[in-house]
C-alpha cells in the first residue's frame, strides 16, 4: 500500500488532478475517514479461511480539525446465523483531535470474534507536523490496564505507523477501550502507567 503521494483536494467544487499510472488502483479516502485495510498484495488471500488468519489494519485520515470516524463490522462469513444471534462484531472507531483513538461496541457479543480478527497496525496517513513527532503510544484496555505501543513516523510513505512493540503480535479489537499517542513535550501523556510493560492505571 503506497500512501507516499497525498493530493489534497479543497472545496466544494470538482477538481481534476493527474495521476500516475501504478500497478494497483487509486484509492481516494475523504479527510475524516477511517477503514479497516487487509493487505493481500501478495494474492495469498483466496478464501474466507485465508481473510480470518490475516491481521486488519485500520487507516486514518484526518481532518483539518484532526478528527476521523469509522466502522468496523467483523463476523466469520459462513452462516446467515451469525446475523440471526449476533455473533459478531460491529465497532465505531473514532480518531479524536486529542490524539486518542476510541473503540467502542455498537452491536453485536464483545469477543465472538477473537479467534479471527484482530489489528496488527494503525496507519494515519497525511498527519501534520506535531503528528510527525510524537514519541509516545499506548493501549487502553476495556479492564483499566495499558500496554506500550510502537510508534513511528514513516517519512517516505508519509504516514505514522502505530503497532505492537513485539513484531507480528495483533490486539483482539474487544480488549481495547482506547489508543493514545502523542509528544510528551506538549501533550498529556495518558501512556504513564503503560511503563515498560502492562500496568494499572489503579498502581
Amino acid at each position: 500500500m503506497d500512501t507516499s503521494e497525498i493530493i489534497t483536494i479543497t472545496g466544494d467544487q470538482s477538481q481534476s488532478v493527474d495521476l500516475k499510472i501504478r500497478d494497483t488502483v487509486n484509492v481516494h479516502l475523504r479527510p475524516g475517514a477511517l477503514i479497516p485495510f487487509q493487505d493481500n498484495s501478495e494474492m495469498r488471500l483466496r478464501t474466507t479461511d485465508d481473510l480470518l488468519k490475516q491481521p486488519l489494519s485500520i487507516i486514518i485520515n484526518p481532518d483539518a480539525q484532526k478528527k476521523a470516524k469509522g466502522t468496523v463490522f467483523l463476523d466469520q462469513g459462513y452462516e446467515r446465523k451469525e446475523i440471526d444471534n449476533q455473533d459478531y462484531e460491529y465497532y465505531q472507531i473514532e480518531h479524536k483531535a486529542s490524539k486518542s483513538i476510541l473503540f467502542q461496541l455498537v452491536k453485536g457479543k464483545a469477543g465472538a470474534e477473537d479467534s479471527f480478527h484482530s489489528i496488527d497496525q494503525i496507519l494515519i496517513v497525511n498527519p501534520d507536523e506535531k503528528m510527525t513527532k510524537s514519541n509516545f503510544a499506548c493501549l487502553a484496555y476495556q479492564d483499566n490496564t495499558f500496554e506500550p505501543l510502537s510508534i513511528l513516523y514513516q517519512e517516505d510513505a508519509k504516514r505514522l505507523k502505530i503497532s505492537p512493540v513485539t513484531e507480528k503480535s495483533t490486539i483482539k479489537f474487544s480488549k481495547i477501550q482506547a489508543i493514545h499517542y502523542g509528544n510528551d513535550a506538549e501533550d498529556l501523556n495518558l501512556c504513564i502507567f503503560a511503563g515498560s510493560g502492562k500496568g494499572s492505571a489503579s498502581n
